[in-house]
């Protein structure tokens, strides 16, 4: 894709106990300081983080599109990024989805239209649009290695307005790989782990007893889709089967509200960056200084489009 497109993410308010057992912890002699609620941010992708993101996905399609209209082409412009507010818990649970499409397994969720660029290079004749390609990726569409957490490692599109776009917001290639890719491992990692914390199973425990109250057994909101989806691979493309479906997933979304289990698991996730080791916890202050000098720029390109 030409432009970076917003990921659908959940930023949920944190319940209060378990924040305060991350914010409160001091550094210690011999011990280095705990992360701050910005480095938690970065880590968990939540908090402060989706508004800030929004900001630098928006400021590389600005950049990508000056690029491109100075090549000669008429891109139009890309739709405004919004990522999800954190603490949005009716939003992460979706339940006039649910009552409508139920998990989207027999009612597949609407398409989105594909990027206004992409239908823009569509109406270029077949010259035209290897020229817009090149000016886009460059020549031959080259890319770039970065080296991730534990020797893991992504490519990246680096020609063209592409690789432009992202050196001059993040002043190197790399740096603009890290900044979007280490964040939604370590994210990962944490959540990971967070489903096996005590304070998620006491959760997932009071979601089961809620889910039995309205006629439903199933061990986790996971294993509710999971069956569904077996069940209509099978044999079950009925207009009974969509019925079930759907009273499945508003019961399992009403009680994941009651119980408050999309914020006790981000708040868990969140108190668990503390215990990501040293050298990691360094990458992230190394990463969160070289953010705000990105988000810097940000504003800068944001305030000349104003």
């Amino acid at each position: 894709m030409s432009r970076i497109t917003g990921w659908i993410l959940v930023g949920l308010l944190l319940v209060t106990g378990l924040a305060g057992c991350v914010s409160s912890q001091s550094a210690r002699p011999g011990r280095a300081a705990a992360p701050t609620a910005d480095l938690i941010d970065l880590a968990t992708r939540s908090g402060d983080w989706p508004r800030t993101e929004a900001l630098l996905q928006n400021a590389v399609n600005r950049l990508d599109e000056r690029c491109l209209h100075a090549a000669g082409f008429a891109v139009p412009t890309a739709p405004t990024v919004r990522l999800p507010a954190p603490g949005d818990e009716n939003a992460a649970v979706g339940l006039p989805q649910r009552k409508t499409i139920g998990y989207g397994i027999a009612t597949p969720a609407p398409t989105t239209a594909p990027p206004a660029a992409e239908t823009y290079a569509n109406t270029l004749s077949d010259l035209d649009r290897n020229r817009y390609r090149t000016a886009q990726f460059g020549s031959a569409a080259p890319r770039t290695t970065v080296t991730l957490i534990r020797h893991a490692t992504v490519e990246v599109a680096s020609g063209g307005c592409v690789g432009d776009a992202r050196r001059a917001l993040a002043d190197d290639l790399r740096t603009w790989g890290r900044l979007t890719y280490i964040p939604d491992q370590l994210d990962s990692r944490l959540s990971a782990r967070a489903v096996t914390d005590p304070r998620y199973l006491r959760a997932l425990a009071a979601w089961r007893t809620c889910l039995q109250g309205r006629g439903f057994s199933y061990t986790s909101p996971e294993e509710a889709r999971a069956a569904l989806r077996k069940a209509y691979t099978s044999s079950s493309r009925t207009a009974a089967f969509k019925q079930r479906e759907i009273a499945v997933a508003v019961a399992d979304g009403e009680c994941a509200r009651t119980t408050h289990l999309p914020t006790v698991l981000l708040a868990i996730r969140r108190s668990l960056v503390t215990s990501l080791p040293s050298d990691e916890l360094s990458l992230l202050r190394s990463l969160s200084t070289e953010r705000r000098a990105a988000l810097a720029r940000a504003r800068t390109i944001a305030g000349a489009e104003g």
